[in-house]
């Protein structure tokens, strides 16, 4: 995967989840919904005897949907999938109040919410990652993030796909000024290196060509001259053929600049650069 999908309520904000509220404009796709339900009978189940969230077990049990949905035999409409959501976002808004609130916000972090973090729970797992960090153990995990690709890298390769299937140019948002920037320069660096190694590269076969099209001339003087035999001559021909290896001196003494920079940028032929 190239991106993440991100759940409706992984935009909520601490200051929802105080007013134990939901914005009416946050809207659910069904497996939206079932994530929400799925998540929170995990929360319950792992809960212990005589904690406070076991009197929501028998209000979740019924939002499990092979009971709430029962009488649907073959498929469930969009007014039945509607309510179900209606139902899911109240049963989570009587988990956000207390004492349940360390259950709800349990739930929203397990689904990717990471605004609705405390500064407490932030500092506690600083602790614990500085605690591995002195007795060594979070280097395996250090060298497996090292390994893997970066977001710069990932979105490189997405934007490399768009722009194969022409369907570039694309818009995507991040509101981290920083990482804007970082994606900016960083596809730059991954375009300056790759233009780098094919002009070295164009470079070595230039003057490999060089050298062809020396020998070239030498053999079309001795031929005039009558130097060699017709043996000799047909060696000499046939190296050449091989010092060519199929290369067309041609095309590549006429590869300008304009074609090298063409492979190199993501605007697309015909249109202006200002897009």
């Amino acid at each position: 995967q190239l991106l993440d999908s991100l759940h409706p309520l992984a935009s909520l904000t601490a200051d929802q989840l105080a007013e134990c509220s939901i914005p009416a404009n946050l809207k659910f796709e069904p497996r939206d919904s079932l994530k929400v339900v799925e998540l929170m009978q995990k929360v319950l189940k792992k809960s212990k005897d005589g904690d406070a969230i076991k009197e929501r077990e028998t209000a979740l049990d019924k939002l499990d949907p092979q009971k709430y949905f029962k009488e649907s035999f073959q498929f469930v409409s969009r007014p039945e999938a509607v309510a179900y959501e209606a139902e899911v976002k109240e049963e989570l808004k009587a988990w956000m109040k207390e004492p349940l609130t360390k259950h709800a916000l349990d739930v929203l972090k397990q689904i990717g919410n990471k605004i609705v973090v405390n500064e407490s729970e932030e500092d506690h797992e600083k602790d614990e990652s500085d605690d591995e960090e002195d007795d060594g153990l979070s280097f395996g995990t250090e060298e497996k993030k090292a390994e893997e690709p970066s977001f710069v890298d990932r979105l490189f390769h997405l934007m490399c796909t768009l722009h194969k299937q022409d369907r570039l140019p694309a818009v995507v948002f991040n509101f981290d000024r920083v990482m804007c920037e970082k994606i900016a320069f960083g596809f730059n660096d991954i375009l300056f290196k790759a233009e780098e190694a094919l002009r070295e590269e164009h470079a070595k076969t230039l003057k490999t060509t060089a050298k062809v099209a020396a020998q070239k001339d030498k053999v079309q003087k001795r031929m005039r001259d009558k130097v060699v035999s017709e043996k000799k001559e047909e060696e000499i021909l046939q190296e050449m053929a091989e010092m060519e290896g199929g290369v067309s001196l041609m095309e590549i003494n006429t590869m300008d600049e304009a074609m090298f920079k063409a492979q190199f940028t993501f605007v697309q032929e015909g249109r202006g650069s200002t897009q």
